[in-house]
């Protein structure tokens, strides 16, 4: 998963003066040609592709995290109300099942996308590194465990069965969260542990 905050040590590294596609003046392939000449500094297209990315994978994960919320509700009233009602409170829970599961593997591809438009592995700290497996495992709780027993409780709506089933969507959900929050503090990692020195 990328840096959310840009860490200053890649930011010089990657974007910064020397950095690739911003040579400074009188480096570079052309750099006789431009030393002593101005020019305003165009923008690294990987640079711009990063950013794009980050937000991206930003917007779609926080999208997946209050979906999540809402779902849980969902699951409970579906269950809590009459088989007619509960029928309708179960489609519409599938609709947000959906939902969740584009936001899920979108934001986990641009954070793909930010993390090798960045530099991949050789880029990156340990704690990122942990943050590609984790973010993996988040798609793979919704498609394997969130989806499946929304399923299984829209077809038993009504039924016994169905208080199993919203256990295990608000498992699905809570687990679902819980690697959210920890791929949160591994974005920032490195900079809690410079605050901290």
């Amino acid at each position: 998963m990328p840096d959310d905050g840009l860490s200053e040590t890649r930011q010089g590294a990657q974007w910064k003066g020397g950095g690739p596609g911003l040579a400074p003046h009188g480096n570079g392939p052309h750099g006789a040609a431009c030393a002593g000449r101005s020019h305003p500094h165009r923008m690294d297209p990987r640079l711009l592709v990063y950013v794009l990315a980050v937000l991206l994978h930003v917007l779609f994960l926080a999208a997946w995290f209050g979906l999540g919320l809402r779902l849980a509700a969902q699951a409970r009233t579906a269950v809590a109300a009459e088989p007619a009602a509960g029928a309708a409170f179960a489609a519409d829970g599938s609709r947000t099942v959906a939902l969740m599961g584009i936001f899920v593997v979108l934001g986990y591809a641009f954070a793909l996308a930010a993390f090798f438009a960045n530099g991949g592995f050789a880029a990156y700290t340990p704690p990122y590194h942990m943050a590609v497996g984790l973010g993996l495992a988040l798609v793979a709780v919704h498609w394997l465990l969130v989806r499946p027993a929304w399923a299984r409780l829209r077809a038993t709506v009504g039924g016994a069965e169905a208080q199993a089933a919203r256990g295990r969507i608000a498992m699905g959900v809570g687990i679902g969260h819980l690697l959210w929050l920890v791929l949160l503090v591994l974005m920032f990692w490195d900079r809690l542990v410079l605050a901290a020195e």
